[in-house]
């Protein structure tokens, strides 16, 4: 015991000390770093006098007499350029946090720009009011919250892709809208994406809500998804961007303040020095091929009861293909095919753009269908259009819909503006399933007017006219033409 003191009592002294040894190793390690970096200002400082030393020398007229002790000149050109060069190798070593303007999120970046990671959101508030032969509980008008959604994406090395949206706002609670996960596997030529994702049939379907001109998407449309088909589906898909020619710049004139068309002798330059912003353009072909489960819904409840988010309640898949060319940036024409083998326990709901049902009708079995759609845009000016049409052969029905819509920004643009609109619309029904329904068809018109608060803030009002020729089936008013007036405040970031 008594050997076993002094050796504990040396124990407890080299300790620390061999602790402190370490300390000071690292910091003479840092000084020494230091020090050269100190060392190497100091040269260079020390060049850059000798250079001015000899300019102001060589220059005519220059005294011989002993310069006076040197000082550090703050006006060479050469030190401002070290310190912003020093700055920008400092700055490239930091993550980045920022919020892109119009909407687009707030986004966290690495150095490397391998990882990226952006938050979205947006709400809508509408307010409906409408005929009363419509049939709504509420009567004429009633507030809603339309959509409450928050969106993330997060992008790793350039190549893989997750994004994920959720919605508080439909009638069966919280819900997954998508979750979809992309990777490149030859650049954006070819990629594959799987999860529950937006199908690509129709191009007014794949805008997102947030960016659609109107409120309401087109009738014929909505009753795809009160099937519930297209829309959103759980599935995998193979995509990508074919280059058709080389990549030319031009200026986008939406930004000019002269109005087109434009006189002779505007040049590009000319349109560039109005304010038009140069911009890249390269025609190319988009494809999409996919399959997917078939209940298609963006939230928890579907007419039936079950779920979008459940798993497939049968045997039967959802096939889908779709080609999308742009010749030129101010054009856009698509074409998509749809195939569903044997779906079993669906109906189909013509609705008016209020929501209101006027026809209800059984559609279980085999169905094709086709769409088209186009997309021209010169500058303020749009127009739009598109046309599906559908046989469920088994159940001996045919849906046959479309509309066309113009659009004009008689001042500013999406960061900013006003755009009065107006869209023409039919949808309609053929075949025994609806031979004995009084009424097959709707014919609606929708004058609208966007206005652009800001990049984040809109606010929408649309006029609707819709004309019914028949009753229907759905056991609501009799009334021919009837009225809405939809308006809707949306804020995003």
């Amino acid at each position: 015991m008594k050997r076993l003191v002094p050796f504990l009592l040396f124990f407890s002294l080299c300790l620390p000390a061999a602790h402190g040894q370490a300390a000071s190793s690292s910091i003479e390690a840092r000084l020494e770093k230091l020090e050269r970096e100190n060392a190497e200002l100091r040269q260079q400082m020390s060049e850059m006098l000798t250079a001015m030393k000899r300019e102001k020398a060589s220059k005519p007229g220059a005294s011989a007499e002993k310069p006076a002790a040197p000082t550090v000149a703050v006006s060479s050109p050469k030190l401002p350029a070290m310190i912003e060069t020093r700055f920008k190798e400092e700055a490239a070593k930091d993550w980045k946090v920022g919020i892109n303007p119009n909407g687009g999120g707030f986004f966290l970046k690495s150095p490397d720009d391998n990882f990226r990671l952006r938050l979205f959101g947006y709400a809508q508030a509408q307010f409906t009011l409408t005929d009363g032969a419509n049939g709504f509980s509420f009567q004429n008008f009633d507030t809603r919250i339309r959509r409450a959604r928050l969106d993330w994406i997060a992008d790793f090395y350039k190549r893989y892709e997750l994004f994920i949206e959720i919605d508080a706002a439909p009638l069966g609670g919280t819900s997954l809208v998508e979750a979809r996960l992309n990777a490149k596997i030859v650049d954006d030529k070819l990629q594959l994406r799987l999860g529950k994702f937006t199908t690509p049939f129709s191009f007014e379907n794949f805008r997102s809500s947030r960016a659609i001109d109107t409120i309401e998407r087109y009738i014929a449309l909505n009753a795809m998804f009160s099937v519930p088909a297209l829309d959103v589906q759980t599935g995998g898909m193979i995509w990508g961007n074919i280059p058709l020619g080389p990549e030319r710049e031009y200026i986008d004139t939406s930004t000019v303040s002269m109005k087109p068309p434009f006189p002779p002798g505007v040049t590009q330059d000319t349109l560039g020095k109005l304010g038009g912003v140069a911009k890249k353009f390269r025609p190319q072909l988009t494809y999409y091929a996919g399959i997917w489960n078939g209940n298609a819904s963006a939230s928890n409840e579907s007419p039936l009861g079950f779920g979008g988010n459940s798993r497939d309640n049968n045997d039967s898949k959802e096939v889908q293909a779709k080609l999308v060319w742009q010749p030129h940036q101010q054009w856009t024409i698509g074409a998509g095919y749809d195939h569903n083998d044997s779906e079993s326990d669906e109906f189909l709901t013509l609705s008016s753009l209020s929501g209101a049902p006027y026809i209800r009708t059984n559609v279980d079995g085999n169905r094709d269908g086709a769409e088209f759609d186009f997309l021209y845009e010169p500058g303020r000016f749009s127009l739009r259009g598109e046309g599906m049409y559908f046989d469920f052969k088994d159940a001996d029905l045919r849906l046959a819909g479309g509309f066309l819509q113009a659009a004009y920004f008689i001042q500013g643009d999406v960061s900013g503006g006003l755009q009065p609109l107006i869209r023409l619309e039919h949808a309609e029904l053929d075949g025994n399933a609806v031979a004995g329904v009084d009424g097959d068809s709707i014919t609606a018109i929708t004058a609208g007017l966007n206005w652009f608060l800001n990049g984040n803030v809109r606010f929408q009002i649309n006029y609707i006219g819709e004309y019914f020729n028949g009753a229907g089936n759905a056991n609501i008013g009799d009334e021919s033409f009837r009225n809405t007036l939809l308006s809707q405040l949306q804020i995003k970031f």
